[in-house]
């Protein structure tokens, strides 16, 4: 992600501080973000829809996302098993995944305040 979704990450960040039993969220993505899926997409997205963010909480302070692309009118403001299940739903096609979240677990731990380096 470039310097521009800062914003974006430093708001998921809040959520997940503030909700502490939350491990996902949906939101949408911000400008930043569809700028970043629209060079590697190679095209704009089309007028009749926007992009969502999912957001997976894999530790405290590691958060991974993957996008879709869906109707302009989804509700966002959804309890933990929906984002769950549409984060699930997003990645499913990911063949790499498993390896993604298990390292991004490892680095968390490794890297976790108070821990030997």
């Amino acid at each position: 992600m470039t310097r521009r979704c800062q914003p974006v990450l430093d708001d998921d960040r809040r959520f997940f501080e503030e909700q502490p039993n939350r491990q996902h969220r949906i939101r949408c993505a911000s400008p930043a973000e569809v700028d970043v899926i629209a060079d590697q997409l190679g095209r704009r997205p089309a007028q009749s829809g926007r992009w969502y963010a999912h957001v997976k909480q894999v530790e405290p302070g590691v958060r991974l996302r993957a996008f879709s692309f869906g109707s302009l009118d989804l509700d966002t403001d959804q309890p933990e098993d929906v984002c769950r299940a549409a984060y699930e739903g997003a990645v499913a096609g990911n063949p790499h995944r498993q390896r993604i979240e298990m390292r991004a677990r490892l680095w968390a731990r490794k890297n976790a305040p108070g821990e030997a380096q």
